[in-house]
């Protein structure tokens, strides 16, 4: 079972997602973390083929550096997927080089996410899905 990090702040303590609950059938233990620095501190600790990031939950981890960027630099191997609900995501030039994948937020998001988990990292460049 791969493991993923999905990060936002939409589910507490012991809650589970519609998105985890989707994801599990297709191999994916999906481990959740509510803002970027408990994120931060759980990729540091554990091994992530994917972290999916919410957009609005992409901060400053360190003075100046995003989570996405801090992934980035510190471990390039990991699959990066922005989860957002805004459309200008895909748009911003600055928010696609952080990320292998951005996927728009909607009815069909949970089958884009897998779609992107599933290409791999040579194939993906800041690649929209759910356009």
């Amino acid at each position: 079972m791969e493991k993923i990090l999905l990060v936002d702040d939409i589910f507490g303590e012991g809650e589970s997602p519609i998105l985890v609950d989707y994801l599990r059938p297709h191999g994916y233990l999906v481990i959740c973390a509510t803002n970027a620095k408990d994120a931060w501190e759980k990729i540091n600790r554990g091994s992530y083929e994917a972290i999916i990031i919410d957009g609005s939950e992409d901060s400053a981890v360190r003075q100046h550096y995003t989570l996405s960027e801090m992934v980035a630099e510190y471990f390039p191997n990991t699959k990066r997927i922005s989860f957002s609900g805004e459309n200008i995501a895909i748009h911003d030039p600055h928010l696609r080089k952080n990320y292998d994948h951005i996927v728009l937020k909607g009815m069909e998001c949970a089958e884009d996410l897998l779609k992107a988990l599933k290409e791999t990292k040579t194939q993906a460049k800041a690649k929209p899905f759910g356009i």
